[in-house]
């Protein structure tokens, strides 16, 4: 009997699937795909990116996104799509068209 192993899915994999709602991201290989955030989650993500513009964006210290916007990391095939997400204006550079292309200075994950 011979096994074949399984498709890894990459980024770029996860990149096509449907705008449904849902999250899809691509680590080590296998695809993750969570349902559309519950009304709670979306009452504290809008919560938290109001104290975050406040305090990082409006002063200039750099630029805050919330999801959903895709995190690609560089030399792997991997990507999230994160809750929020802060970039400074001294790490720019991750910042590119798709999204943003390298780690960034701050991530919130809302469980």
């Amino acid at each position: 009997m011979e096994l074949v192993a399984a498709a890894r899915i990459t980024w770029r994999d996860a990149l096509l699937m449907p705008e449904d709602g849902k999250r899809y991201e691509a680590i080590d290989g296998d695809l993750y795909v969570t349902p559309a955030p519950s009304r709670r989650h979306q009452r504290v993500s809008i919560n938290l990116v109001a104290a975050l513009l406040r305090l990082l964006e409006e002063p200039g210290h750099g630029w805050v996104y919330s999801a959903p916007i895709g995190v690609a990391f560089p030399d792997t095939e991997e990507g999230v799509q994160l809750d929020i997400i802060f970039v400074s204006k001294a790490r720019a550079k991750v910042l590119v068209d798709e999204g943003i292309r390298g780690a960034p200075d701050l991530v919130v994950e809302i469980l």
